[in-house]
C-alpha cells in the first residue's frame, strides 16, 4: 500500500524566495470554506456570520478581519471564511448557503517589500498599487486566474493548487526581472 504524506501546495517549489527587496513566501495553510449564500437567505447568512464572529457578507472587492478570522470578496455571489473550519462555519450557516471545504485546493503566498506592486504589475492587468490594505480582486496573473489581495505589508496572492508551481515561477520571474530592471537605473 502506498504511504501518503500530505503536503503543502508549493512544497518544493524554492520558497521562501528572498531576491532584491522582495520576498516571496507561502502563507501557512488553514481552513478555507467557500460560501454562497442563497438568494433569499442572504441577509440571514449575514447576520448569523455577524452573531458568530462580528463578521458580515464583505461587499465585491472587499474583506473582513477579526482576529485571526477573515471573511473575503472571492466572486460573484461567493466569498471565503479563513478561519476556523468547514465544520464551524456548516453549523453556523447550514440552511442559509451552499458551503464547501475548499482548504486544499489553493496556494497562497505571500508577496512583501517595497517592490512587491512593481513584480505584480508585470503579471496582470490591474494595477496593484491601486488597492488599499484590505481590498482584494480576481483578476488575470500571467496566465491563470488568482485572487491578489492587498496586505500591510505587501500582497496576499491565492491561485489553484494545480497552479502553485506556475504561480511561483511566474512570480519568481518578475521578481528577477524587476532587480534587473532596477540595476540598469
Amino acid at each position: 500500500m502506498a504511504d501518503l504524506t500530505p503536503t503543502t501546495p508549493c512544497a518544493g517549489l524554492g520558497l521562501p524566495l528572498d531576491l532584491g527587496d522582495v520576498i516571496l513566501v507561502q502563507v501557512e495553510p488553514e481552513s478555507i470554506t467557500a460560501i454562497i449564500p442563497f438568494p433569499s437567505t442572504r441577509a440571514a447568512a449575514d447576520a448569523a456570520l455577524r452573531e458568530k464572529w462580528g463578521l458580515g457578507l464583505p461587499a465585491p472587492g472587499e474583506t473582513a478581519k477579526a482576529g485571526d478570522d477573515e471573511i473575503r470578496w472571492a466572486g460573484l455571489d461567493e466569498v471565503w471564511f479563513l478561519g476556523p473550519g468547514f465544520r464551524e462555519v456548516h453549523d453556523t450557516l447550514s440552511g442559509h448557503a451552499a458551503i464547501t471545504d475548499v482548504s486544499d485546493g489553493w496556494a497562497r503566498l505571500l508577496l512583501t517589500g517595497p517592490a512587491s506592486a512593481d513584480v505584480l504589475r508585470r503579471l496582470m492587468p490591474v494595477d496593484p498599487s491601486a488597492l488599499s490594505p484590505g481590498q482584494t480582486v480576481r483578476t488575470q496573473l500571467a496566465h491563470m486566474m488568482a485572487s491578489v489581495t492587498a496586505r500591510e505589508s505587501g500582497f496576499e496572492v491565492m491561485a489553484m493548487r494545480s497552479f502553485a508551481g506556475s504561480l511561483v515561477h511566474d512570480i519568481e520571474a518578475a521578481m528577477r526581472s524587476v532587480i534587473a530592471q532596477s540595476s540598469l537605473e
